[in-house]
Order: C-alpha cells, then structure tokens, then sequence
C-alpha cells in the first residue's frame, strides 16, 4: 500500500505523494525510441516492467527542498540499459572554466563514460581518472590512453583499495540515476582529499521540457525523468542539503541559461510535424514567443561546492 508520506533523503522533511505515473505509459515512450537496438516494442516494454518491479510508479515531493522522489526507486538491470549518444554540456563547461583557474589538480570524473570529459582535463593539465559501470565505455577511453576503472563507489573499489585521493570530484548526469546516493557519497568521502572540491551537473528540475506540454511528457516531467531511467529530481537546495549531510559546502548552484530560440526548436521537433515544415515552423515561432516571456530555464542544473 501507497505511504502518504515519506522522509526526503535529501533533509528528511516528510514529503507527499504527488503523483502515480503508469508504468505502461513509460514503457510506451521508450518502446517507441530507438534505444534499445534491435529490441522489438515488446521487449523493450518488458524490460520496463521488469526493471521497475510495478505497475505503478509513485512520485514524492519534499516541501523543504523541492525534491522528487521514486517509489520505487529501481533503475535499469546492466543488459537493459538504453544506448545513450555522450556528449558534453554546459555543466561540464562551467566546471572547465572554473578548473582553468587553479593550477593541476587530480580529478575524478564518476560516470566518465567513454572519456570525453577525461580528455579536456587532461588537455588543460590536470590528472584525470575516470569511474564507469559500463565496461564498454571504460575500455574505450583506455583506448585513447585513459585512466578509467569499471567501479561502483557504494562499494569499495580499486581506488579505495590503493589509497588514492583527489583534490577534485565531478559527477554529470548521474546523481538523477543513483538508487542509493548515500552510499555512493559515503564512498566519494573515501577518496576526497582534504577541502576537495565537489562538481555536479543534473537535469534541471526548472527546465523548459517540464514547463511546456509535448508529446514527450508522462506526467509533470519527459518520459525519461522517472524510473528506470531517473529515480531522483534535484533542485538546488535539495543538492545543497544533501550534500551538507555528507560534509560537502556548496557555494554556487545554478540553472543552464534558457536559450529560447533553441528550445521553441527542440519543442516544435518533439511534435508530430513530419512532413509539414509551415506547421513545425509555426510552432517554433509561437513557443519561442512564450519562452521569452517564462522562467523557465535550460536543460542543465549545476553545483559547485567544497569538501569541510
């Protein structure tokens, strides 16, 4: 039976239901992406229910930080993980242009993927490592010289075992995914050095996706911002108050400048247009005339922060 309330792992408020989003609809969305490769629309609705473990996914929201919330809070099994293009992204800038500033520092970047952002650091300097689940990816940044680990940091790992420390620690796109955060920054905390400073990109709970309806929306949120794909939406306090309880400062927190011409394309495109450019054309006019007058904001939050 549903909780009508529950503590927020990010201050431990008591937080309300909000919502209850149909498995179904989420499969339906990612069945209907190329994401999974040769798997048919069955299958990958398969592995949706399978991977979530309900016919129902409830969603809390905390009303001291803002924080969402899954119940339950399951993410994909490792051979039902989607086929994700990596990119880098304005949060990934942010912290370059910051790092630009200090001399070279030893950086570990969890969830580097295939090294993107591994290969900036280094071109600026800095001693990079990077974390991954996905062997696939770890090897393909090893390929370009890399030093990259297969390693989950709820656990003890290699770098715990070597006794290594890092005077920085970035995670991108990944504390959204993290079935136990706690764990994993109990684990970050191993392998911080003294005042080692913290770099985290999410999605932003702001974003102009949240703000408009498109035929991508389950719910108040993208198909793809609820299990098993993302179990938690973090707003800045709620980043800056879990972190706290991990002995972490954050100094500066902020949300991906809107682009509203950008964003009026991205949301016409995600209409049913096909074969009618006046129509797409005319939807991109006319959300680009109501994002310039909204609060939305990009797609990006960022935090920065230091260790004590």
């Amino acid at each position: 039976m549903s909780d009508a309330v529950r503590k927020c792992p990010a201050c431990h408020a008591d937080a309300q239901l909000a919502e209850t989003l149909s498995t179904e609809a989420l499969a339906s969305h990612w069945a209907r992406t190329n994401a999974h490769g040769p798997a048919t629309a069955d299958q990958i609705r398969g592995f949706i229910r399978q991977d979530i473990g309900s016919e129902t996914v409830e969603i809390y929201q905390c009303p001291k930080c803002s924080l969402e919330f899954m119940n339950p809070a399951h993410t994909w099994s490792a051979e039902h993980y989607p086929h994700e293009p990596h990119s880098l992204g304005w949060d990934h800038a942010e912290t370059l242009r910051a790092l630009a500033k200090l001399p070279p520092q030893t950086v570990l970047d969890i969830g580097c993927a295939t090294g993107q952002f591994l290969d900036e650091l280094t071109a600026q300097g800095h001693q990079a490592t990077g974390v991954d689940f996905s062997p696939e990816d770890v090897e393909e940044a090893r390929s370009r010289g890399r030093e990259a680990f297969v390693a989950d940091l709820s656990r003890d790992n290699a770098l715990v075992k070597q006794n290594r420390t890092f005077s920085v620690i970035t995670l991108f796109q990944v504390i959204e995914h993290l079935e136990q955060p706690d764990l994993v920054f109990e684990g970050i905390a191993k392998v911080a050095a003294p005042g080692a400073l913290l770099f985290v990109g999410c999605p932003s709970s702001q974003r102009y996706t949240r703000g408009f309806r498109h035929p991508e929306l389950v719910g108040k949120s993208d198909f793809w911002d609820s299990p098993p794909q993302h179990v938690f939406r973090w707003t800045p306090e709620a980043l800056t108050r879990f972190a706290a309880r991990h002995g972490w400062t954050m100094e500066r927190t902020a949300f991906e400048p809107l682009q509203p011409y950008h964003a009026a394309a991205h949301l016409a495109g995600l209409g049913a247009y096909t074969g009618k450019p006046w129509a797409r054309r005319a939807a991109t006019v006319g959300y680009y005339l109501r994002l310039k007058t909204s609060s939305v904001t990009g797609i990006r939050l960022f935090a920065a922060g230091r260790r004590g």
